[in-house]
């Protein structure tokens, strides 16, 4: 059962907060100072060591001001955190593009300023491919890929085929990376202030259902049991993952990556 843990998500390992309680400090259960951002402890200084440096880049120079525009370490001049991301934006600074960071964890800004204009309309959505998306566990075959899933998968061009429960549209297909996706061992962990952090899908339908049915969760529009289903899966799901320090990561479900790609020998 969900026991009403604070959450932060990731997606493409990308850091965002999502609202989790009224109860919690700044809704994500962090320690903030007068200017909004994340207080400083001796547990994550070096985390953020090169926050000003970042602010004068975006300041100054323009950095992450671009949308659909990916900002690598070498733009960048160094591989930034996830919590200076996470800290300018708790600031205010509203930044665009994809911001590859450390260990190619990517804060994909364009994609977190899409959900938050969500409607009930968007709400209403992802709750049926949510239950779809257990409906397609449920069935016989699909909950036993589940229990003893494959190591790996491959994608390229010629398996990038075929719709499903996890609606990857042909042009989000394109922006696939090509290769062997290897199953990650944890989709959930916790940083060093204590927030969960849970991998997410990339394919933008299935990363905006998550964060929906997350928000959902926190906000107590769920029965009880819902809640649980709900957290059991984003917590529980099989994950896949492709490396990329330069261009950034990519993580898809098991879902939406097993109808456009091909399971690994």
């Amino acid at each position: 059962m969900w026991n009403g843990e604070v959450v932060k998500i990731t997606t493409t390992d990308t850091a965002f907060v999502a609202p989790m309680s009224e109860t919690v400090p700044n809704d994500d259960g962090l320690k903030t100072d007068e200017d909004g951002g994340i207080t400083v402890t001796k547990k994550n200084k070096h985390l953020l060591m090169n926050t000003n440096k970042l602010e004068k880049m975006h300041n100054e120079d323009g950095w992450a001001k671009e949308e659909y525009k990916t900002y690598t370490p070498v733009m960048t001049g160094f591989a930034p955190s996830q919590e200076e991301i996470l800290n300018l934006r708790m600031k205010g600074y509203v930044l665009r593009g994809r911001i590859v960071c450390s260990d190619g964890i990517v804060s994909n800004a364009d994609m977190e300023n899409k959900l938050a204009e969500i409607t009930e309309n968007d709400v209403q959505e992802s709750i049926k491919d949510f239950w779809d998306s257990i409906l397609w566990y449920c069935s016989n075959l699909n909950l036993k890929a589940h229990l003893f899933p494959p190591q790996k998968f491959n994608i390229n061009d010629v398996t990038l085929r075929g719709e499903g429960v996890g609606f990857p549209s042909d042009s989000d297909k394109k922006g696939f990376p090509h290769g062997d996706y290897l199953l990650k061992n944890n989709t959930t962990e916790k940083n060093v202030d204590g927030v969960m952090i849970i991998t997410m899908c990339d394919n933008p339908r299935c990363l905006k259902m998550s964060t929906i049915m997350l928000q959902e969760c926190a906000q107590g529009r769920l029965s009880n049991d819902d809640k649980d289903c709900a957290m059991n899966y984003l917590k529980n799901r099989n994950i896949y993952h492709i490396k990329d320090l330069l261009h950034g990561n990519t993580d898809l479900c098991q879902i939406c990556i097993g109808y456009i790609g091909k399971i690994g020998e």
